[in-house]
């Protein structure tokens, strides 16, 4: 695994901080599980994508399974918030593998250790009803009441009239997805 960093772990599994190594697979990974995979053919596009997983706002992990396998990504978003939010995606062949659940526990265990929070947001696609189905059994508490904070940052960076041209733009391609938010409580995490 080289000098990989490693976050968290299980007997299972291991999230380690993004590193050189791992850009290959985050490109593909990213290119496979968005709604636009020709974004990923422009390599401009992909040095931009892999210079914010690490130097952005954000903390990015990928996860390993036992036998060093690159298995997918995770996210925690907005850290230094109240209510951070996780983001994961992984790799189509380990996909209903389980993973997921035991890497959204593990980050938030480990996360909430450094910074105490009241809950994490965990964001899907209405289009990914399996997803849906494991954020639910993990736990989550849907909830409508909180505007996401990459939407607000949008708003104070480019005002309203544009902000409201943009989610109008997004809605036409989203093909009648929703986004469903849901609040993890430590209470599911911890235990």
């Amino acid at each position: 695994m080289g000098n990989r960093e490693i976050y968290a772990s299980d007997e299972s599994y291991k999230l380690c901080k993004v590193s050189e190594e791992d850009k290959e697979n985050y490109i593909k990974l990213l290119k496979e599980t968005t709604f636009m995979p020709k974004f990923y053919d422009n390599q401009m596009y992909c040095d931009i994508m892999w210079k914010g997983a690490m130097e952005g706002n954000t903390r990015e992990f990928s996860i390993f399974d036992k036998n060093e396998n690159y298995c997918g990504n995770i996210v925690i978003k907005y850290s230094w918030t109240e209510h951070p939010e996780i983001g994961i995606d992984i790799v189509g062949r380990y996909r209903n593998q389980g993973i997921a659940p035991k890497a959204i526990k593990m980050l938030a265990r480990k996360a909430y250790e450094e910074h105490p929070v009241p809950y994490y947001f965990l964001r899907v696609s209405s289009q990914n009803l399996h997803s849906k189905h494991v954020i639910e059994k993990l736990g989550g508490v849907l909830d409508d009441t909180t505007e996401d904070l990459f939407l607000k940052h949008i708003r104070n960076v480019f005002g309203e009239e544009k902000y409201k041209e943009m989610i109008e733009w997004a809605k036409e391609q989203a093909d009648d997805e929703v986004i469903y938010q849901y609040r993890y409580l430590p209470e599911f995490f911890l235990k």
